[in-house]
């Protein structure tokens, strides 16, 4: 697992913190190439609503608004040619609310495999 990410401190991208505006939150999620998510970190467990246990058998493509799918498999797209990428899409919570969220997604390598860390911004 990507837990390194996702270990408190200055440098690993440890959810609640202020965004770049006055009271956003901020939560990151490690998943696959196509969209498989491998780990999220306890303020996407809050944010979104899912269980780290949960997290772990979805994709995206679960809690992204099925309007902007399309537009995620492009982003992914262009994820993988250029190594990085910030979009925004609408997302929902498992409680059914829905969260305009800015996403900065970028691929690194963990063990031969590449892996995305996808930073929240809602």
């Amino acid at each position: 697992m990507a837990l390194g990410f996702l270990k408190k401190g200055k440098d690993a991208g440890e959810g609640s913190k202020e965004g770049g505006k006055a009271g956003r939150q901020e939560a990151v999620i490690i998943h696959d190439l196509r969209g498989d998510i491998i780990d999220a970190d306890s303020s996407a467990v809050s944010m979104i609503g899912y269980s780290p246990e949960e997290f772990r058998k979805m994709n995206v493509k679960d809690f992204v608004n099925p309007g902007d799918f399309s537009k995620v498999i492009l982003i992914l797209k262009e994820l993988i040619q250029k190594g990085k990428v910030d979009f925004s899409a609408n997302i929902a919570a498992k409680s059914g609310k829905k969260m305009k969220a800015s996403i900065s997604s970028s691929v690194y390598d963990e063990a031969g495999q590449k892996r995305v860390k996808a930073v929240f911004r809602v």
